[in-house]
This record gives structure tokens, sequence and C-alpha cells, in this order.
């Protein structure tokens, strides 16, 4: 059985703040991830390292569905677990990156 990804009003932060202990707990990375939500102009979510600060940062843009939110988070989740791999060069989504993703979306969903 799946988790139903539609929380509440009243659970949205805690299913949001489960989720990402969860992914802290059960799909580690080589650096810590820091997580905002913040307004995008172009896409939904997006990842990068931040060499200087040595760790990576996941932009979710906060008017998204608590469902998308939590697609969002697991997506951006598995590159940061995928970030330093050895994968298909003309591909940031990969198997490396599929099996990061499946790896995430379990410790979220089956949690």
């Amino acid at each position: 059985m799946t988790r139903s990804l539609e929380p509440l009003p009243l659970n949205a932060a805690s299913v949001w703040n489960d989720a990402l202990t969860a992914l802290r707990e059960d799909c580690p990375t080589s650096y810590p991830v820091k997580v905002i939500r913040r307004k995008l102009e172009d896409c939904w979510g997006w990842c990068e390292f931040n060499e200087a600060r040595q760790e990576f940062l996941i932009v979710i843009h906060p008017t998204t569905s608590p469902n998308f939110s939590l697609e969002l988070l697991i997506h951006e989740w598995a590159h940061a677990m995928d970030w330093f791999s050895v994968g298909e060069a003309d591909t940031d989504h990969g198997a490396t990156w599929g099996v990061c993703y499946a790896k995430a979306y379990t410790a979220v969903m089956w949690r």
C-alpha cells in the first residue's frame, strides 16, 4: 500500500517534515542537504551542489500542491544522492539516478 500523498491542510507540514526525516535517515548523500521553498520562474524545483559551502541545495516552488511537492522533493533528493556517480554523460536521469529515485520514493512512501 502506498502512503496517501494528499495530506489535509492541517497536517501538510507534518507530512513534509516526515518526508525530510525519512530521506535524511534512509537516503544518505555525500554532503548535507539544505531544502528551501522559493518562488521559481522557469521550473518547479532543482538541486545543485554548492562547493564553497560543501552542501547540496534543493529548491522547491512553494505553491505546488502537497502531492506534487513531495514528488519534487523525492526527485531532487535523488539527484543529490546520484550527484557524484559515474553515469551516462548525455542525461542526468540515467540508470543510477533511477535507482536513487526508487530508494528515495520507497523511504518516503513506505515509512
